[in-house]
């Protein structure tokens, strides 16, 4: 999968999920939207690609091969190592698929994450990815995060509602102040 000339990068793109098939605010997904097909740009600025959802899937499967993949919380998995936090397990991707122009994944959620997302407490979920040049190869992890870099509905609501900057900029403030690696634990990953 992976030749001498391809340069792949691991990327957390905050991104939402959306929910399918819920009926109402309280309910939990079993399948969420990880991101839209095409192009995708995020809040950062950061540009990426899903023009070949088929492809993305078949790679993301030979990666996973017989087990699920990881949601954690915060991406705490990509920082355990630095911060020495424990990144428990929130849920597990166990299928991918496209749907109504977004690729899926089926979600199995632990009983805290479920009772989280049911409390409004995580919102969001946030995907791992391999990309070349922005062409997203295979989908590696997530994690519920209450701060999204794409544009798509939250878990646990089933209409959008359009959030103003100030409110933005305090959850995100919010999540840096209790998730966040240390100043010197960001200055030591750079």
């Amino acid at each position: 999968m992976k030749n001498e000339n391809e340069k792949f990068e691991l990327v957390r793109a905050e991104t939402e999920a959306a929910l399918i098939r819920a009926e109402d605010g309280n309910t939990v997904p079993a399948v969420i939207r990880l991101m839209p097909l095409g192009e995708i740009n995020g809040r950062d600025g950061r540009r990426f690609y899903l023009n070949d959802p088929e492809a993305v899937i078949e790679r993301t499967l030979a990666y996973k091969k017989n087990t699920d993949l990881l949601i954690d919380y915060n991406h705490q998995s990509e920082y355990s190592e630095q911060n020495g936090r424990p990144a428990p397990a929130a849920g597990w991707m166990t299928d991918f698929f496209t749907e109504d122009g977004y690729l899926c994944a089926a979600v199995q959620w632990t009983d805290k994450a479920a009772e989280h997302i049911k409390k409004r407490e995580f919102r969001y979920i946030s995907p791992v990815f391999y990309h070349t040049d922005g062409n997203i190869r295979s989908i590696v992890s997530a994690a519920l995060t209450n701060t999204p870099n794409f544009d798509l509905k939250a878990l646990n609501q089933t209409k959008e509602i359009e959030m103003d900057k100030e409110k933005a900029l305090c959850q995100a403030l919010d999540c840096l102040l209790y998730t966040s690696p240390s100043p010197r634990d960001r200055q030591k990953s750079r």
